[in-house]
C-alpha cells in the first residue's frame, strides 16, 4: 500500500470519527434527564384542548394570581399566528374569571387612546389601525371585536407613535382652542413623521434645529391646554397631553441619540417611558383596576443582564403585584417586523435549548408556572438556557437564565405567520 493511499483512508477514518463525534454531541444535547421530563410532566400544564371549558383551561390560574394586580404576557416575536391566538384565549379567561378590565398594548398611547374613545363606532378592523404594524392581524381584530363587546377599557403606553389615529385627538383639540387650529394640528403630525425619520438617519447639527423648534411647539401646545380651562370628557385632556409630552421626549431622546449613536441609552430611554407611562395610566386614569399588560419579552421581563427593561423598571414599584408571563415557541416559521417570512431555527446542538423542552411536550400550548421552591428537573430554569429566534439584548445574546426574568412561560410546539389584514 503506497504512502498517499494510507493517508487517503486515515482522511477517511478521521472523517468518520469526527461525524460521529458531531452526532454523538447532537444527540446529548437533547437528551433531558429523567428528572427534567418528570418535572415537565408534573408542572407543565396543556391549555385550550378541545372539549375543555374556558374555566378549565389554565390550571391554577386561580391561587397563582391572587392578590396580582398586574399581569405581564410576552411574545418572542410580533409575528407569529399561534402567539395572538393563545394570548387573546389568556386575556378572556383573565377576563371573565378574575376580573381584569384593563389591556394595556405595546402600541402608542395616543393612538390607542383615540381609539378607546372611538371605539363604539369603530370596526374591529378600524380599532386594529392604532396597533403597532406587526399586530394588524386577523387575530388582533378578533381581539379588537371582543373588547369593543365587552367593553374592556383599551390603551397604549409606547412613547413610539403607531399610526395615524391620534389625529382625531388633535382635530377636537383643533376646534376648541383660540391660538390653534386643525390644519396647524395635523401639520405638526406630519412635521413630526419627517423629523423622526430624519433623526434615525442623520447627523445632529444636521437635525438640531429642525428637532428644537418642533419640540418648542409641542411644548407650548401642552401649555396652552393648561391655560385655556376648556372642559371635555373625563381623561381626554390628560390623555392629549401625555401624548404631547410623548412627542417631546421621543424627540429628545433620539436627538441624543443622532449625537451620540449609543443604541443602549437609545432602548433605555424607550423603556423608561413606557414604565413612566404605565405607572401614570395605573396612577391616574386606572387607579383601582387589574390590568394585563401586552407586550415583547424583552420589555416584560423583571430583568435584563444587558440593558434596562421596563419590567425590572415597574417592578421596583409594583413588585409582588406583578406576574411576567414568557412566551416561547419549538418550531415552525414567523413573520418579521418587516412581514418577512423566517424559519425558527432548530434546537442548538451545543447547549441544552429551550426547543429540547418544548420537543418533549405533548400538547400544542403549556403553561408552566416558575415555582420559587426548587424542585427536581427545574435546574434548567435556573441556569442559562439556549432561546433562539428572539430579541435579548443589543449584545446579540440568545441565553436566559429563565427564572431571573419571568415567573411563567408559556411553549408552544409550533409557530406560522399570521394572517395580516392589510
Amino acid at each position: 500500500m503506497d504512502l498517499s493511499k494510507k493517508n487517503k483512508e486515515l482522511f477517511r477514518f478521521l472523517h468518520l470519527i469526527f461525524f460521529f463525534l458531531f452526532i454523538f454531541s447532537f444527540a446529548q444535547a437533547q437528551q433531558l434527564h429523567p428528572d427534567q421530563i418528570q418535572f415537565l410532566e408534573k408542572n407543565a400544564f396543556p391549555v385550550l384542548e378541545k372539549n375543555r371549558s374556558a374555566k378549565n383551561r389554565w390550571p391554577k390560574l386561580k391561587k397563582t394570581l391572587a392578590g396580582k394586580r398586574i399581569v405581564l404576557i410576552g411574545e418572542f416575536t410580533h409575528g407569529a399566528k399561534e402567539i395572538f391566538q393563545l394570548k387573546n384565549e389568556l386575556m378572556k379567561y383573565l377576563y371573565e374569571e378574575l376580573g381584569f378590565e384593563v389591556l394595556l398594548m405595546e402600541s402608542g398611547i395616543g393612538e390607542l387612546m383615540s381609539v378607546n374613545l372611538q371605539k363604539d363606532s369603530l370596526s374591529p378592523r378600524e380599532m386594529t389601525y392604532g396597533l403597532i404594524g406587526p399586530w394588524r392581524t386577523k387575530a388582533n381584530e378578533d381581539l379588537m371585536r371582543w373588547v369593543k363587546t365587552e367593553e374592556l377599557e383599551l390603551a397604549g403606553f409606547d412613547v413610539q407613535r403607531s399610526g395615524q389615529s391620534f389625529q382625531e385627538v388633535l382635530k377636537t383639540l383643533g376646534t376648541s382652542l383660540s391660538d390653534w387650529d386643525v390644519e396647524s394640528l395635523i401639520q405638526m403630525e406630519l412635521q413630526f413623521t419627517i423629523v423622526a425619520r430624519r433623526l434615525r438617519s442623520e447627523n445632529y447639527e444636521a437635525v438640531k434645529d429642525l428637532t428644537l423648534k418642533l419640540i418648542n411647539r409641542y411644548q407650548q401646545l401642552v401649555d396652552d391646554l393648561d391655560q385655556e380651562g376648556i372642559v371635555f370628557e373625563e381623561y381626554f385632556l390628560a390623555y392629549a397631553k401625555r401624548t404631547l409630552i410623548n412627542r417631546k421626549e421621543f424627540l429628545l431622546y433620539f436627538l441624543q441619540f443622532s449625537k451620540n449613536k449609543d443604541y443602549r441609552r437609545r432602548w433605555e430611554a424607550r423603556d423608561s417611558m413606557m414604565a413612566d407611562n404605565i405607572r401614570w395610566l395605573l396612577r391616574e386614569v386606572y387607579p383601582d383596576k387589574k390590568v394585563m399588560i401586552s407586550a415583547h419579552n424583552f420589555h416584560i421581563a423583571r430583568f435584563n443582564e444587558q440593558e434596562e427593561v421596563m419590567g425590572e423598571m415597574l417592578q421596583e414599584q409594583f413588585g409582588h403585584q406583578m406576574y411576567s408571563i414568557g412566551v416561547f415557541a419549538g418550531a415552525g416559521e414567523l413573520a418579521n417586523n418587516s412581514r418577512i417570512k423566517e424559519a425558527l431555527q432548530p434546537p442548538a446542538s451545543d447547549h441544552l435549548d429551550i426547543k429540547h423542552l418544548i420537543g418533549h411536550l405533548k400538547a400544542p400550548f403549556h403553561f408552566l408556572p416558575i415555582l420559587t421552591q426548587r424542585q427536581p428537573g427545574d435546574d434548567w430554569l435556573h441556569k442559562p438556557i439556549v432561546v433562539n429566534d428572539s430579541f435579548i439584548d443589543l449584545v446579540g445574546s440568545n441565553k436566559l437564565i429563565l427564572a431571573q426574568h419571568f415567573d411563567a412561560l408559556l411553549l408552544i410546539d409550533k409557530v406560522s405567520l399570521p394572517e395580516f389584514e392589510y
